[in-house]
């Protein structure tokens, strides 16, 4: 009874974002989510996925009460650097949470010949 507990979970996936060029690749250098002022027991998780790949990897979870973004540099559950990319997708899930946007940096590297 999702009215009562607001246990569900809320998906937004953005669309395709090649940073103008498909044939250039990209290195992820940061993510920030911006959600409502978070409510105790709620939580915002940002994910990506690159190059057509059919599995998110996730970047971070937010669950610190108050919190309105929350931004990441690294994979935080295990420190590893973000991903390289031609093509990128993000998807932000959000329990008894409000997302109201959210914003990534990237760097060309061009590894073309």
């Amino acid at each position: 009874d999702d009215t009562a507990t607001y246990s569900a979970t809320s998906i937004y996936e953005s669309k395709i974002f090649n940073n103008g060029d498909s044939s250039i690749t990209k290195k992820l250098n940061r993510v920030t989510g911006m959600f409502d002022k978070l409510p105790a027991g709620a939580s915002v998780t940002v994910k990506y996925r690159v190059d057509g790949a059919t599995s998110w990897t996730t970047i971070f979870t937010d669950s610190t009460d108050d919190d309105i973004s929350h931004t990441a540099i690294n994979i935080e559950s295990s420190g590893a650097n973000l991903g390289e990319y031609k093509e990128i997708e993000f998807r932000l899930e959000s329990t008894k949470a409000v997302i109201t946007g959210f914003s990534f940096e990237a760097e060309i590297i061009d590894k073309r010949i």
